[in-house]
This record gives structure tokens, sequence and C-alpha cells, in this order.
């Protein structure tokens, strides 16, 4: 299942039979966000219909009688209680049971949103092992909410104090750096009103690991060291091969928007576009760091809580690609709101990713959910600068994806590096020249 760390900005939240509500605010929480059409659910006698103000434009419910709604693979990382907020629709008050690792269900009461399509929040307090949970939504009958998403905070640090307690992240941004979430009780969505902003946690920062002094890349996308092998480019010189960040970026200054809204992205809310260019599409966004495909010393179930072995496209001999080797970059979903494929995007498009001075040349590699943005692979975060680490690393702000369209602007095979270096370079400077 693709999820991402987001932090809640605010919820509403009601009091309901058997279920404790959260109250209190607590700092900077790394927060999971399920979607409900998800393949990895379970549905019974369930349905899957659109929503114009859902994630990804669609919503789960049941058609009535008896059904249920299984979220699988919920990650948390303590044992407790965890703040779960659910996203969903209702045109009346409706009641349904939930029910964690299929323990004793409870009955939650969920008001109305203001229509059937109209999407607002309830946040409670549900207690989940540490690791993969599964969260039961059922109808026993009666009126159920349909379902848009559920985000999952565990672990939270109450204080909030500036620097957190060890291994649990940055604390220079001002809000600590502490597993916790703002969850503050409020009212439900106002009629009409969508409730439930989230706001991605800004993460790595502090500490990150720059690759070695020279450091770069073999033909295959393996991290070697000493100079950059033929065709590569070492990622703290912008001037080698290709244009420099600044000529770039200089070109990315005015904004076409070719998506329809913006993305939520790794330490910000809303306010990524997809922008149209000569030749390609940007984005200026945090990056969150995609640790799927391949199991590696990097990128296993044990450095990554969300670990999935799978990437969405494969390399030329069938097998997932490898975050720790290979920098690639991950799309949304196809949604209302942007379609990757109807702007010239495909698997093994070519990318030049900018950040603080550093140009790195990466493939599309994964698509992630649909309503965010910016993510890179482990190696991709390497040779940026960025500490690449799936649980921690990161960065908030600042990382300007260019993706180049169109069939000629594709890798092959998508696994070599070298290849997208080559061919990267090539584009970037006709971007350069177009635009």
């Amino acid at each position: 299942m693709r999820l991402r760390g987001v932090l809640l900005a605010g919820a509403g939240a009601l009091a309901m039979a058997g279920t404790s509500v959260a109250t209190s605010g607590v700092a900077h929480a790394a927060t999971y966000l399920y979607e409900a059409e998800s393949p990895v659910n379970t549905l019974t006698g369930a349905t899957v219909s659109a929503c114009g103000t859902c994630l990804g434009g669609s919503m789960v419910g049941f058609a009535g009688g008896t059904g249920s709604l299984r979220f699988n693979g919920v990650a948390a990382s303590a044992a407790g209680p965890a703040t779960v907020t659910v996203s969903y629709a209702a045109a009346t008050a409706r009641q349904a049971q939930l029910s964690a690792n299929d323990g004793a269900p409870e009955t939650v009461s969920f008001a109305p949103t203001g229509g059937a399509t109209v999407s607002g929040t309830l946040s409670l307090t549900v207690n989940l092992n540490a690791g993969n949970n599964t969260l039961t939504f059922s109808d026993t009958g009666g009126l159920a909410p349909a379902f848009d998403a559920v985000t999952v905070a565990s672990g939270a640090s109450a204080s909030g104090a500036d620097g957190g307690p060890a291994g649990d992240g940055p604390g220079d941004d001002g809000h600590g750096g502490g597993n916790g979430v703002v969850a503050g009780a409020g009212a439900a969505p106002a009629s009409g009103g969508a409730g439930g902003a989230a706001e991605r946690l800004e993460a790595g920062a502090a500490g990150a690991r720059a690759p070695a002094a020279g450091g770069g890349t073999d033909g295959a996308g393996t991290a070697a060291a000493g100079a950059p092998a033929a065709g590569g480019t070492a990622a703290g010189d912008e001037n080698a091969g290709g244009p420099s960040a600044s000529d770039l970026l200089a070109k990315t200054a005015n904004c076409k928007p070719v998506s329809n809204g913006s993305f939520d992205s790794e330490g910000d809310s809303g306010s990524a576009q997809v922008c149209a260019a000569a030749g390609a599409v940007f984005w200026t966004s945090g990056m969150a760091i995609d640790c799927d495909g391949q199991r590696s010393a990097q990128c296993n179930e044990n450095t990554d809580c969300c670990f999935a072995s799978a990437t969405a496209f494969q390399q030329s001999d069938g097998r997932q690609l490898d975050s720790a080797t290979l920098p690639y970059v991950v799309v949304p979903g196809a949604s209302g709101t942007w379609n990757y494929a109807n702007s010239g995007v495909q698997a093994g498009s070519v990318a030049a990713v900018i950040y603080q001075g550093k140009v790195a040349y990466a493939v599309v590699g994964d698509i992630g959910p649909t309503r965010m943005i910016g993510e890179g692979s482990y190696a991709l975060a390497e040779q940026l600068g960025i500490n690449p680490d799936a649980r921690v690393g990161g960065a908030g702000s600042g990382v300007t994806f260019i993706v180049f369209t169109g069939p000629s602007a594709v890798a092959r095979p998508i696994e070599s590096h070298a290849a997208a270096v080559t061919l990267g370079e090539q584009l970037a400077r006709q971007f350069v020249a177009n635009n």
C-alpha cells in the first residue's frame, strides 16, 4: 500500500459511545495516510464510487445491508493509543462498528458532513500494536457513512520541545522532533464544507548525510567511490555535463499550471502545483523517501516501517527497482487533479531534480498516492545530499522536479542510471534552450 508521513493540522472530533476522542495537542508526528479504495484493503459487500471532494476522487460505501471495509497493513511505530482520523462522507448522521486487529468492535457515530459526497473528518483514539495492524469498519444493517481515507499517528511526544527524544527526527524547525500530531478537538465540518486539512511532516533537514566526496554511480546505479562513471554526474557538481542548477531553476520561475489544483508534499500542505513547460512538466515541493522495491541493507522492513517489496514499474529483467542504488522519482497516481500519462510522462521518463545547488538525474520509477507529490528513492536522496533514511529523512521544501515528457524522454533500460544521466543532460540543455 502507498502511504506517506503527514502532519494533521487539525481534525473535527466528536464524542461517541465506547470510543475516546483525541483532544490534546502534541507536536510533529509521523502520521500515515491510507486511502479506502486501495487494492490492498479488503472490501466485503462494499463498493467504490466517485467523490469529488475525496482523496483520489473515490470513496468506499456499503450499498445497503451488511458489509465491511478492512484497512490492511496499518503501521504504528509503538504499541498503545494512536490517533486515527477518519475521512468520510455522510448526508445524515450515521454509525459504524470499528474493530482494531479483529478485537471487540465499538460503535462509532458520524455527524453529517453536508452531503453524500462531501468529505469531513472525525478523530478518535484506538489502541494499536507496534508494526502492522488492521482497522475494520463494518455496517451491521444500519446506515454507515462512505469512507474516504484514514490517517494514523502513533508514538506521540506530548511535549513538542525542540530537539525531541533521541532518534525521533530533527527538531530544528521550532516544533520539536518528537513523533507527535496536532489533533485538537473541534467541531464537525460545517454544512457543505470539507474538514481535516492535512499537512506533510517536515523531515530531515538537520543531520542530512551527503555522499562521500567524489562519489558517483556506476552504470547500474550502484554507489561507487571516486570520480563518477562515464556519463555520470557527481552529486555536488552541478556543472558536470549538463546545465547548472541556477540555469534550470531560472526556467521554472513562472508556472503555467497543468494540474487541476495542488498537491500535498513533505513538509507542506496543498501548495505544490504541476506546471507545464516546453518538453517537460515541473513542480517544487519537499521530498519524502521511497524505499520500496528490492530488499537491501538500506531498504527493508526494519529500516522502513512501510516498506513495500514492489514498485509500480520493473526492470528490464522483470525484477523490482532498487531504491538503494537507482535514483528514481515517484509521481502521483492518476486523478482528477492530474494524470501524469496525459502530460506525456511514463515509466522511465527522465527527470532532473534540483536541491541546494545540486542537480541529479533520475527516472520515473514508482507511483504514489493521488494527493501527494514530491518523493524520491534512497539513491536519489544520497545524490542530492538529503538524508535518505526512510524513517526520519527527506527534505521539507526546496526540491524542484523537472520531468521530461514524450517517448523520446524515456531512459532504456529503466535500471540504467548511466542512460538516464546521458539522456537527462541532453534533455536539460534542450529545456534551457526552449523555455
